[in-house]
């Protein structure tokens, strides 16, 4: 199993409010609070996904997949997953902020927090911890 950090470390790829119930069409927009460290990181990989590595660092696209899938798996960065048309769709929805209550004084980075406004307008919110993540391949 292939050990990789995801958002600078946090797990979103589990998308803990879809754990709730919350699917992907249910999803009006999604703000990621980000720890400075995440922010400045993730400027790098916005715009189009081109190749594996973009995909498997890009956060928008990781919370993307752990709405529509679920999960995240090593198949999801295959060209023929990174340019499906749905996920590109959702990260659309997506709007990453710094959160300075993420970043420690000494610049530790302390996660995520995920708040989404449902297409009914109700709010839900999220804290994602930081975690060292493994993926799995998908079965098949």
């Amino acid at each position: 199993m292939a050990e990789h950090r995801y958002l600078a470390g946090a797990d979103c790829r589990r998308a803990p409010i879809r754990a709730r119930g919350v699917k992907a069409d249910d999803v009006r927009r999604l703000t990621l609070h980000l720890s400075d460290f995440g922010y400045t990181q993730q400027q790098g990989f916005l715009g189009e996904i081109n190749t594996r590595e973009h995909a498997d660092h890009s956060a928008p696209y990781l919370v993307a997949r752990a709405f529509i899938d679920g999960d995240v798996r090593i198949d999801d960065f295959e060209e023929r997953r990174f340019r499906d048309p749905k996920p590109l769709a959702f990260i659309e929805r997506i709007t990453m902020v710094s959160d300075p209550a993420l970043t420690t004084s000494g610049g530790d980075v302390l996660g995520a927090r995920m708040e989404v406004t449902l297409n009914d307008g109700s709010v839900r919110k999220a804290d994602v911890p930081y975690r060292q993540a493994a993926i799995e391949p998908r079965d098949r």
